[in-house]
Order: C-alpha cells, then sequence, then structure tokens
C-alpha cells in the first residue's frame, strides 16, 4: 500500500463450538516479508481474543491449541521461540491484572508452568504436492479416498522436537479430480502430559479433533479441507485487505483496534487524529470484532 507492506493478521477463538466464534485482527507492517508474526502485534491481538474467552466464560484459558495457518519447515523453531512464546505473555499479563491472579511457585509474574497455560501448536500446510489416491476402486468414491483418511505414517518425514510429529488428512470428500489433503504438523504440544485426572492431548485425540472440527463450518453444507477456526480467520483478513485501503486504514502500520461495547465503536488503541471515523465505517456492525453464533 502506497509502496510500503503490510500483512492483515486475523484471528479466531472457538467458544461453545467452531461455529462460534470469538475473532479480532491486526495490522503490521512488513518490509522485510516475513511469514513470521511480530512479537508485540501477536500479544495484542491473542489479549483480544482472550478477553472474547474470558467474557464468555468467566475465566482464563488454562489450555491453548493453536492452529497455525502456513510456515516453512525452515520457520517451525522461530514459531516455537517466537510466536508461542508470546501467546504465553500475553495470557500471562491478562492473568496477572486479574485480581483471582496466583501462583503456587510464586513465579512474580515470570511465567512459569503453574501461572502459564499449556500450549499446543498445530502448523497447517496446504502448499504442498501430496496426493492421496485409494490403492483398490472398491473402496474410492469417485476415485477419491473417503472423507477422513488419515496417514500418519509412510509418506510424513517431519522429524520434529520433543516427539513431535505430523499428518495428513483429508476430511472433504472428492467431488471432481483428486482430492488434496490438509498437512498438519505438530511442533508443540504441552498438553501431552498432564497431571493425573486430567486428560491428555494424545496424537489419537488431535487426529479426531481436526477431523470433527472441520464439519463444523457454517458457510458450507460439507465439510472442508480446513479446519473452521483457520477459514474464518482468512475471510476476516481477506475482508480488512479489500475493504481497508478504500478507507485508509492500511495507511500506517502497525495498527491496534479495540471495540468499545459501550459506545458502540471501534476505535484505535493509539487514538491517532483523523482515522477513527474510517475505522468506525468499516468495522461497525459486519467488519467489527464479533462474536458470531
Amino acid at each position: 500500500m502506497n509502496g510500503k507492506h503490510v500483512t492483515v493478521i486475523g484471528g479466531s477463538v472457538c467458544l461453545k463450538s467452531p461455529m462460534q466464534l470469538g475473532q479480532s485482527f491486526m495490522i503490521q507492517g512488513n518490509e522485510n516479508r516475513t511469514e513470521i508474526l511480530q512479537h508485540n502485534t501477536l500479544i495484542k491481538l491473542v489479549k483480544s481474543l482472550a478477553m472474547h474467552y474470558g467474557k464468555f466464560f468467566d475465566t482464563p484459558p488454562k489450555q491453548i491449541i493453536v492452529y497455525r495457518d502456513g510456515g516453512s519447515e525452515g520457520s517451525f523453531q522461530s514459531i516455537r521461540n517466537n510466536e508461542v512464546e508470546a501467546i504465553r505473555e500475553a495470557i500471562c499479563d491478562l492473568n496477572r491484572d486479574s485480581e483471582k491472579f496466583f501462583c503456587a511457585k510464586n513465579c512474580e509474574g515470570r511465567n512459569c508452568e503453574s501461572c502459564a497455560p499449556r500450549i499446543t501448536c498445530i502448523v497447517a500446510q496446504n502448499d504442498h504436492n501430496i496426493r492421496i489416491v485409494p490403492a483398490d476402486e472398491k473402496h474410492s468414491i469417485k476415485n477419491n479416498v473417503p472423507s477422513g483418511t488419515l496417514v500418519e505414517g509412510h509418506v510424513t518425514s517431519f522429524e520434529g522436537f520433543d516427539g513431535n510429529f505430523d499428518f495428513l488428512l483429508t476430511p472433504q470428500g472428492g467431488l471432481k479430480g483428486t482430492s488434496k489433503p490438509m498437512l498438519y504438523r505438530v511442533i508443540l504440544n504441552e498438553n501431552s502430559k498432564l497431571s493425573p485426572g486430567q486428560t491428555e492431548l494424545t496424537n489419537q485425540k488431535i487426529y479426531e479433533m481436526t477431523y470433527q472440527m472441520a464439519f463444523q463450518y457454517g458457510s458450507a453444507t460439507k465439510s472442508p479441507r480446513k479446519v473452521p477456526v483457520l477459514l474464518n480467520s482468512e475471510k476476516l483478513a481477506t475482508r480488512v485487505s479489500k475493504y481497508g485501503g478504500y478507507l485508509g486504514l492500511l495507511e500506517e502500520s502497525p495498527i491496534s483496534l479495540v471495540y468499545n461495547e459501550d459506545e458502540n465503536e471501534v476505535i484505535r488503541q493509539d487514538q491517532a487524529p483523523g482515522l477513527e471515523d474510517a475505522h468506525n465505517s468499516l468495522l461497525k456492525g459486519r467488519f467489527r470484532p464479533h462474536i458470531t453464533a
């Protein structure tokens, strides 16, 4: 935009189900065209989403599962070191501001395992050339593998760290041509080892959760390839990128927008003069950070 490269980041948090979401977005400068999100930008986005969650459930999140759209194999370590830690820091900041904050280890706000949420980070990759075809036509549907086909070995070769893994999943039913699966790479799973009495997030539970979420996309009667939380975040970011330039929303970066429910308007956190009207006209109603039911 005017010689400047900006990135629109859309985020969604599932409430009662993937069909009921809290959404928000951020705009950041991206002169280097990097795929890693800026630390401060991600902290603000996560705080906004966490406040949606906290207002709905009246409690902060204690376990977090993140589906991240895109990311090359060479960026996995940076995602773990930068983005995951930004998510953890954002939740801990909110917890420290709460009157109910308590840390059993008295870490004094150092984001220890007692007061920080456990995070599972799953990178969804669509940019690959892998195809899965049925070995026997008797078990095929229109020469495609049936919905729910999972490949967790043989063709997957990702050697993660700390016992992480990847898998191919085809949740959609093939209508024409060869179905393209999604490649999911679990680069961090802190929820796999929990205290006694808590449900551990095993590999099998991740497979089932990802597959079942595909059937809860409100804009389609059939299951899409991606999980709905990614599709809805992508739709939000696309709206902002298309309409934001027309209204001058993308002229400066980074920009942080907050919805004020009492005044029913969207305001910039830095209160830059001259742009509030454009932001409100863009985001009021269908474009503002919202909860869909």
